[in-house]
């Protein structure tokens, strides 16, 4: 397979300099923020962003949430020679097909039993519970057999009685395909 290579450079530059794509569709709640910062402030950068050049400056694709959490930060830059359907495009799969991924219970316990990472963190990321619980949610599909329409959810069992029902609703509307399945580590005597 020929591929065309799209990467331009990789430059460094001051998030505050960096414009957000008006069209990004994706939203990050407080917990999301709060695992980020956790995990940056433990590691440090690692990643880098994904930017297009435009007449009024570069235009972030893929790293908005970094780029507001520390916007003092010159980070590193992927540049992308795209047109803007070609950005409007990336922007609308980039994500979604990440989340296609589908997880190994075993080998992410067995990653996690060998990294030390804040507690706090994991929590936020719906990795872990308070109480030693584990929550797991299986995918969400749409309908049609669509991949770009896959949603996977890892929510901490607290928030369970918050989207349940939102989640029911859509099936019910026959949006979506709904389907959990919860897991509760018990402990060893």
């Amino acid at each position: 397979m020929k591929l065309k290579d799209r990467i331009k450079g990789l430059e460094r530059i001051p998030a505050r300099d960096l414009l957000p794509h008006p069209k990004n569709w994706r939203t990050h709640p407080r917990e999301q923020r709060d695992a980020l910062r956790g995990i940056l402030a433990e590691v440090g950068i690692a990643d880098a962003l994904l930017v297009r050049q435009t007449p009024d400056g570069y235009q972030i694709l893929d790293g908005h949430c970094r780029a507001e959490e520390a916007p003092d930060v010159e980070w590193p830059c992927l540049v992308v020679d795209l047109s803007d359907s070609e950005a409007d495009k990336l922007l609308a799969t980039h994500d979604p097909i990440g989340a296609m991924a589908e997880a190994d219970a075993d080998t992410l316990r067995e990653l996690l039993a060998g990294v030390s990472i804040d507690q706090e963190t994991l929590a936020a990321m719906g990795m872990i519970a308070s109480e030693g619980e584990k929550t797991e949610i299986k995918p969400v599909r749409h309908l049609t057999d669509d991949p770009l329409h896959v949603i996977l959810l890892a929510v901490h069992s607290d928030h369970l009685p918050k989207i349940t029902p939102l989640l029911e609703e859509l099936e019910r509307s026959q949006l979506v395909m709904y389907s959990q399945s919860i897991a509760v580590a018990e402990d060893e005597d």
